[in-house]
């Protein structure tokens, strides 16, 4: 086991938290690291720029500043964006943009290859709540299924045992 250390490199800030990385560059997407931060001021997701000449290996063995930048197409106008979780070419999040069942609401977007991120898509009714929903994180189910993925989240709505409680839903 490796001792826990801070990630060095210019990714933390006095607000930073719930990184996910993406190293898979077979489907065209950007290899790096998805996190939010405030450090403009509103929450965003901000993708720390992995190079394409060194692996993620090489890179923690001797990191240095990677290019940060918000996902264009993404950040909402009006309200924030939080807690990204990638897999596959899709990425998911919670945000309080309008278009929403209302609180945080969980969102996708899919990356299209040679155009970037598509527009952000409520996850509609049967995940989200006019409660808040927090933290997604997508599982691919094997075996025969109507519903071949899973979205696990946290949510305080109504009818849980009190504060945040763990949730799922299938989708396609």
């Amino acid at each position: 086991m490796i001792q826990s250390q801070i990630l060095w490199g210019n990714a933390n800030g006095k607000m930073s938290d719930k990184g996910c990385f993406r190293g898979d560059r077979r489907c065209g997407c950007i290899a790096g690291l998805f996190f939010h931060s405030n450090r403009d001021g509103a929450y965003r997701i901000w993708q720390a720029v992995l190079p394409d000449s060194v692996t993620l290996y090489e890179w923690l063995a001797q990191p240095t500043a990677l290019a940060l930048a918000q996902l264009p197409g993404i950040a909402a106008e009006t309200g924030e964006d939080r807690t990204p979780f990638v897999r596959g070419n899709s990425l998911y999040f919670v945000s309080t943009r309008p278009g929403g069942q209302g609180g945080w609401d969980i969102w996708k977007s899919t990356w299209i290859s040679g155009t970037g991120w598509s527009h952000p898509e409520n996850l509609g009714a049967a995940v989200n709540s006019s409660a808040d929903e927090y933290r997604p994180m997508v599982l691919h189910v094997d075996g025969p299924s109507n519903y071949p993925k899973v979205v696990f989240f946290s949510s305080n709505r109504p009818g849980g045992l009190g504060g945040f409680d763990l949730y799922y839903a299938g989708f396609r």
